[in-house]
């Protein structure tokens, strides 16, 4: 999609093709070296980082919680085969 530029040196407008942007080369007009700028396209949605984040952030917290759960189950479960004795014969 072109990017449409003006010559800051002459005022020439033309349509320049995005492939250019951040490049420097010679007016068309005046021949003086310009800078094309950096295509912007407008309607483009940019996500809210803020959803991405919390969304990331949600999942890792159940992973641990639910992580937690199960280590504090094996740990009772292990106390409790120890005093009734049953560990006692495995070693």
């Amino acid at each position: 999609m072109p990017i449409p530029f003006t010559c800051p040196h002459c005022q020439t407008q033309t349509l320049v093709d995005d492939r250019f942007a951040g490049d420097t080369g010679p007016c068309v007009e005046c021949g003086r070296t310009v800078t094309v700028p950096l295509a912007t396209y407008q309607g483009a949605v940019t996500p809210d980082p803020k959803v991405a984040i919390d969304d990331d952030a949600g999942g890792m917290f159940a992973s641990i919680g639910c992580g937690l759960v199960a280590l504090i189950i094996f740990v009772i479960a292990f106390f409790m085969l120890l005093g009734s004795g049953f560990l006692f014969f495995l070693f």
